[in-house]
């Protein structure tokens, strides 16, 4: 649940005399319930995009894609394409609008990556035509601001399977994803994506 709806849901309850009459009341005791004034600066807080927000921000425009896919047997197939970023949300989340071709049919994926100010970590959704569910993954922004390393759990037919996305920042003009799965303990190489600024 969002921090926002969190929120929402306090003050709502609050109204509704779930926490009682003093719940909220500008005198509440230190170590209780905040007041409501402490609250909704809490919520303000929580909901104003920051440094890591503008740092999403910075690939917003156009992108051609070139790279490679790695199969099951080791072979590869190579790929082309072009993505779009742009900021949604009051600059709140980084959207990633991305159509190509994967062996010879149309592939077409999007993104969200936001910063979640509570949890202090970076979280991405992204939905495409190779699937109908959304692959979730969380993580952290290198110290020098270059990379984002991403970490979830995908539920496949045979099992959850771990994975790591890596985006690397080289240059204004050029980024480096790569995408890696892991069985049995042994991580393996999934895709590898190079970004040019149109």
């Amino acid at each position: 649940m969002r921090a926002s709806s969190v929120g929402l849901f306090v003050v709502a309850a609050a109204v509704c005399g779930w926490f009682g009459r003093s719940a909220f009341s500008e005198d509440a005791p230190k170590g209780g319930m905040p007041t409501k004034a402490e609250m909704e600066k809490m919520m303000e807080t929580l909901a104003t995009p920051g440094e890591m927000h503008a740092w999403l921000a910075q690939p917003s425009g156009a992108w051609d894609l070139a790279g490679k896919m790695y199969e099951m047997d080791g072979k590869t197939v190579e790929n082309k394409g072009s993505a779009t970023f742009s900021m949604v949300l009051g600059g709140r989340f980084q959207q990633q609008t991305l159509s190509g071709e994967f062996k010879g049919k149309k592939f077409e994926g999007v993104g969200i990556t936001g910063y979640d100010n509570l949890k202090k970590q970076f979280v991405n959704y992204w939905f495409d035509t190779m699937g109908t569910a959304p692959s979730v993954a969380t993580g952290q922004r290198s110290a020098d601001g270059k990379t984002l390393t991403l970490t979830g759990t995908w539920d496949m037919p045979f099992g959850p399977m771990p994975f790591r996305y890596v985006m690397t920042h080289k240059s204004e003009k050029e980024m480096l994803f790569a995408a890696f799965g892991s069985r049995g303990g042994q991580e393996f190489p999934m895709m590898e994506m190079t970004y040019t600024r149109k």
